[in-house]
């Protein structure tokens, strides 16, 4: 998917676009998300959607073959909501 947002951030760009530029830019706005939402912000692009990490509480998962119980711990989970 990735490649194929820099193809569009490129064509977006025209003719004078270089490809490692666009791969740069794409680079910059997703670290940025991530970076972001470590620090516990919410990022929101307007017109697409929300960005914001969210804990999972620990839990009891079961292996479907063996039907054995094992313990899920909490985690934090990268959520996205469309704004549209």
């Amino acid at each position: 998917m990735t490649k194929k947002l820099i193809d569009e951030v490129r064509a977006a760009g025209g003719e004078l676009a270089a490809p490692e530029s666009a791969k740069r830019a794409v680079d910059a706005v997703l670290n940025s998300i991530s970076k972001l939402t470590d620090a516990g912000e919410r990022v929101t692009i307007r017109g697409f959607g929300t960005f914001q990490k969210k804990r999972r509480a620990a839990r009891v998962g079961r292996n479907p073959k063996t039907r054995e119980e094992f313990a899920v711990p909490a985690r934090d989970q990268l959520t996205f909501r469309d704004n549209r």
